[in-house]
């Protein structure tokens, strides 16, 4: 019976492995995703939308985890307003890495970012507190329209919140709280299970 569990798990993982791989490698040979690819580095380049407005399509949407939607020019105003490399010099050295095609829609780019960086400068967040900020690996992705737009950028879910110094949250909150100025509502501070979901664990295991 062992052997027999044994071998159909080898069988499910092997019929698992060749779907994902074949996907992949179909998507990673295309000439045209290669070049979506770089067309999204260079829109990263420009600081999405920051550089040149027009590189956003007037039906733009911003979605981050709690933040949005936002349309264009809500995005545009209140990111600007932030002014993050102000208070953060040299943010944008090295902050995003392993750009890849999403097999499932070509349209859609998904990338990492991660910032390390200090608070070296003055601005909305108040006086420069010298602090580093160490932020989670976070999951971001542009989706782009025929003619190259960005119609959609996400952006800010962790991928593992016991990295880093920002109590696991990302986006603007990870960055407030990592410099001791956490917004005052629970979804800008770190996770904490709720009362439910710990007398609900609680009973579960008590039942077993």
């Amino acid at each position: 019976m062992i052997v027999f569990f044994f071998l159909l798990m080898v069988e499910i993982s092997f019929k698992m492995k060749h779907t994902y791989s074949s996907i992949m490698d179909e998507t990673v040979e295309s000439e045209s995703i290669k070049t979506r690819i770089e067309h999204c580095k260079k829109m990263v380049e420009q600081k999405i939308g920051l550089v040149n407005e027009t590189d956003l399509h007037d039906s733009f949407q911003f979605i981050f985890p709690i933040i949005g939607p936002l349309s264009k020019s809500e995005y545009l105003k209140q990111v600007k307003a932030f002014d993050l490399e102000t208070m953060f010099p040299g943010m944008y050295q090295n902050l995003y890495y392993n750009f890849h095609i999403d097999p499932y829609d070509e349209n859609k780019v998904w990338f990492v970012s991660r910032l390390i960086t200090t608070h070296a400068g003055d601005g909305p967040f108040g006086k420069a507190t010298h602090k580093k900020i160490d932020c989670p690996p976070q999951m971001n992705s542009l989706t782009f329209d025929k003619d190259g737009k960005i119609t959609k950028y996400t952006g800010g879910y962790v991928m593992d919140r016991t990295i880093g110094n920002t109590g696991g949250l990302g986006g603007v909150f990870g960055i407030l709280y990592a410099i001791g100025k956490p917004l005052p509502f629970p979804e800008a501070q770190p996770y904490k299970k709720s009362l439910r979901l710990r007398l609900f664990s609680w009973l579960s295991v008590f039942k077993n």
